[in-house]
């Protein structure tokens, strides 16, 4: 699979799934389908951190849901729904650092290809091999 062929990733197939759903979507259809276009929107180097960290995210929430069917409790909602706020801060952090990463990876080619116009070098010139 490529990396940038997005239609062979099991999140599309996913998302076109709850898109095929007749009727309204529920509130968690509605964030699931918010949380897979970030994911398969984003450039191929970040998606494919992005579905890593989904797939482990998944399995968090399917253990903390196993282990509230083996010993029931009051407080699994809130469980649940704190899981949830640190899944969706850890990914936003995740494309946010992404971002800034990129951002300063710009700033130093820039600053580098000034200091080389100061020093008479032409970085865009091809450079002569013997």
């Amino acid at each position: 699979m490529a990396d940038d062929n997005v239609a062979d990733l099991p999140l599309h197939k996913e998302l076109q799934s709850i898109n095929a759903k007749d009727g309204p979507f529920t509130e968690a259809e509605k964030k699931r389908i918010d949380v897979l276009n970030k994911i398969l929107d984003a450039e191929p180097d970040l998606r494919k951190t992005l579905v890593a960290l989904d797939a482990r995210q998944k399995k968090e929430i399917e253990d903390i849901v196993q282990k509230q069917r083996r010993e029931p409790s009051p407080a699994f909602g809130q469980q649940y729904a704190d899981l949830e706020k640190r899944h969706d801060k850890e990914r936003d952090r995740y494309i946010t650092d992404h971002q800034k990463a990129q951002s300063m990876r710009e700033e130093m080619r820039e600053t580098e290809k000034r200091e080389s116009l100061d020093r008479g070098i032409d970085p865009d010139e091809p450079k002569l091999t013997r």
